[in-house]
Parts: C-alpha cells; structure tokens; sequence
C-alpha cells in the first residue's frame, strides 16, 4: 500500500511540467495608411475563456473619429496549421472568410486591405453601407468571433500581424464619409501574469490531488502505528 501511494505522488510531480499556461493579449490597432482617416480599435485574444477555440473581441474607439468595422486581416505565427479551414472561424458578424497562406489582400465587397498584407486569413464583418441588411446590423463598432484551437495545436500566441478595415469614419456627430487601414502599433498582456504563474488543466489536477491525497493516507498509517 505505501508503495501504492508514492506511485501516485510521483506520477501527480511528473505532471506539474505539462500544466498550461493562458494568454491573454490586447493589441491597440490605429491608422498605419496614409491618405486614411485617423481611426482606432483594439483588440484582445483569449484563449482561455471558450474551451477548444480562442476568442477575439474587437472594438472601435471614439477618439474622436468613430467606423464602421469591415474586416480584419491576420498572419499566423511560423509554419501553416495543417487542418485550418474557414469553417473553424465563427462569428456572428462574419459574413465572408478568406484563408490562404501570405496571400490575402481582402475577400471581396469593398473589404480591401492593401497595401498592408498580404496575410494569411482575411474576415469580412458585416455588409457595406451602415444601413441594415439582410437581417444584421449596420454600423458595427463591436464584434467577436473565434477560431477552433485545433484540439489544442493553437492559442492565443499563434497569430500576429493584425490589420483592420474600417468604413464611415467620422466624427460620432459628422458626416462620416471617410474611411481607415489600421495596422498594430501596441501590444499587451493582460493582466500581466507573474512568473510562473500557471493555469492548471483539469486532469492535471486530478493528478495531483490523487496524490496529495494518497501522501495524506500514508501519513495517517505512519502516526497510527506510532
């Protein structure tokens, strides 16, 4: 039976290497263009908080000028993902997806993005104009969507190189004719994690109490026979 319990204990220790760490990351996006409007956006991903997918919130900020979001572009970090296709990318705001590696300037409807890319994935959000169509709203200045983590082979560090498209940029009370390219200029973790600071996966955990567990029992015997 001791030798049972330091088992346990043992196999619950080798396990505390393989527990996963979760990101966090907000990127400020602003007018990288020239000839653009001034427009700015941020973005955060989270790959911790929708289990098999990371989360992608993006917003427009008045500051002072305001758009309607049309699309955003992105690279994935090192070698392709093998099994990546637009149907692991969702949204409720996505009306067009675009997936082909270092070649995509845009997906069509106005949602252009050159001469910033080309990129590896391009999103359309919404339809042209910031009347309603088709049932969604116009003048988006908020949205979410994901993509799949792929059974785990993503996260929120596997994508960089943002880009976004904007359309009806003015001021909240102008006439907001203009339009913006953004690009990344900032990025951040939050919160900022203290070193080491982990995230334990549930069967490590499980782990680790059966042998804390089992430690717990051995001790016991040990001041019964005492």
């Amino acid at each position: 039976m001791k030798r049972f319990y330091v088992f346990l204990l043992a196999i619950a220790l080798l396990a505390l290497p393989q527990i996963g760490m979760a990101t966090v990351l907000n990127y400020t996006l602003a007018t990288v263009v020239d000839g653009s409007t001034p427009a700015d956006a941020t973005l955060t991903v989270n790959d911790e908080s929708t289990p098999g997918a990371i989360q992608f919130d993006l917003e427009v900020i008045v500051d002072p000028n305001i758009g309607d979001l049309r699309g955003i572009f992105f690279d994935l970090v090192g070698d392709f993902p093998e099994g990546l296709t637009t149907a692991d990318i969702y949204g409720d705001h996505i009306t067009d997806k675009v997936i082909d590696e270092d070649s995509v300037t845009g997906t069509g409807g106005g949602n252009t993005i050159n001469p910033l890319g080309p990129f590896d994935v391009g999103l359309e959000i919404g339809f042209s104009g910031m009347a309603t169509k088709k049932g969604m709203e116009g003048d988006i200045q908020y949205t979410t969507f994901y993509v799949s983590n792929l059974d785990g082979a993503l996260d929120a560090e596997a994508f960089e190189n943002f880009a976004v498209r904007m359309t009806s940029v003015g001021t909240v009370d102008g006439d907001r004719e203009g339009s913006s390219k953004l690009g990344t200029v900032t990025t951040t973790t939050d919160p900022p994690p203290p070193t080491g600071s982990e995230v334990p996966e549930p069967a490590t955990m499980f782990l680790l109490g059966s042998g804390l567990i089992g430690l717990a029992g051995f001790g016991k015997k040990l001041r019964k026979k005492k």
